[in-house]
């Protein structure tokens, strides 16, 4: 799935006008105009690389140009960045793929000691923290159905969430929504203030003697929410470690330097190729803390005890080999002198042979690694040793 690899990562986060200087966005009329632009650079974009869009016709009865436009037409209510936000991650959800999401820069999450689940027609608890019920006074039992929250029912909060609601199989948007009901996160487009809480009233069903009562139980916030720039107000000023005289700068273009020149097989960039390039890890660099990210491939650290009940070992990001033996002839493919910059345990690529054939073989175990500008890098230099095999598996476990 193309949206999933550093191309789209790169262009989601130069689209979503991070790096437009502040002169040219000090207007609403001008704010409209660039999220326009942003918009339209993000349809061009799908129109090219997103191979499903015919297929979408007839699984979803998508019609994306009739979609296209709908979608256009909300830039002139957008009276917000966070409103922006919003609207790029509805049209990606839009297309009913689970592997085209957009991440919004937020940490915000609602949680509550409960827990629900979509059952033929009705949404139970399937669930809960004895504690914190009995502190908040909710007589709730297992099996108990949700029939309305802060007197609106189920389908009314559903509907308000693009994310669990417009697209794609009902019955999974249902059951989706109803598990995701008590934890409840920002960054995957869901919009907490749509729920009025943080205290919110349930209304339950006894599962046993289909009385009614009524709970009013408080969602517990943590992390930052998304910073709402209103239209017409200054985006944050380009930081000095962007900018091409810094010591940072000088830095980053020496490594770069460095790793275009191995093997021989010199890559030239321009100067705004390499201007883009450093942008962009540099602001995900910044999303990865903002979110608390463990995208690191380097888990030697990072293993955890296994909790009570659990079997086995936990494994993180990267640290699953392939599932079959590769043959004794095996020859992978070195990076040699690449260093962490590149972070080459993103792939795990070689060569054998089979019946007079030369099989390729290519693992990348992660769509989310920490260094993100050089993975294109990293796999053009790959390619070009694949480049005379006869064969190429490609391997995405995990």
């Amino acid at each position: 799935m193309v949206f999933r690899d550093s191309k789209f990562i790169i262009g989601m986060v130069l689209m979503l006008g991070a790096l437009v200087p502040a002169q040219s966005r000090s207007e609403m009329t001008s704010d409209r105009d660039a999220y326009r632009l942003e918009l339209n650079s993000l349809f061009q974009t799908m129109d090219t690389y997103y191979g499903p869009l015919e297929l979408k016709k007839t699984t979803i009865g998508l019609n994306w140009p009739q979609r296209k436009q709908s979608f256009a037409s909300r830039i002139d209510q957008l009276n917000s960045s966070n409103d922006f936000y919003f609207l790029v991650s509805d049209v990606l959800n839009s297309l009913n793929d689970a592997h085209v999401a957009m991440e919004l820069p937020s940490t915000l999450n609602w949680s509550l000691p409960l827990q629900f689940s979509s059952v033929e027609n009705s949404i139970i608890v399937s669930f809960f923290n004895s504690t914190a019920m009995l502190a908040a006074k909710c007589p709730v039992s297992l099996g108990d159905e949700l029939v309305k929250i802060n007197n609106k029912s189920f389908e009314e909060i559903q509907s308000t969430q693009a994310v669990f609601a417009k697209y794609g199989n009902p019955i999974t948007n249902r059951s989706m929504f109803a598990r995701m009901l008590t934890s409840l996160n920002e960054a995957r487009g869901v919009k907490l203030a749509q729920f009025g809480g943080p205290q919110v009233n349930f209304s339950f069903v006894k599962a046993t003697t289909k009385a009614a009562y009524n709970c009013n139980l408080t969602y517990k916030a943590t992390g930052n929410a998304l910073i709402d720039r209103g239209m017409g107000e200054p985006v944050v000023q380009i930081p000095k470690s962007l900018l091409s005289n810094s010591p940072e700068r000088f830095d980053f273009d020496q490594k770069l330097d460095d790793i275009l020149a191995k093997d021989g097989d010199r890559l030239i960039l321009t100067k705004e190729q390499r201007d883009k390039i450093y942008r962009v890890q540099q602001i995900l660099s910044q999303v990865h803390g903002l979110m608390n990210l463990t995208t690191s491939l380097d888990v030697a650290n990072l293993k955890e005890d296994p909790a009570p009940g659990d079997t086995g070992q936990k494994m993180t990001i990267g640290e699953l080999p392939p599932f079959f033996k590769l043959p004794s002839d095996f020859k992978k493919i070195e990076f040699p002198a690449l260093g962490a910059l590149l972070n080459e345990d993103a792939y795990f690529a070689g060569t054998f042979e089979h019946k007079g054939k030369t099989v390729g073989f290519l693992r990348i175990p992660s769509y989310m690694p920490s260094v993100v500008y050089t993975m294109p890098l990293g796999l053009r230099y790959i390619i070009s040793k694949l480049q005379k095999t006869d064969y190429l598996i490609i391997d995405q476990t995990n």
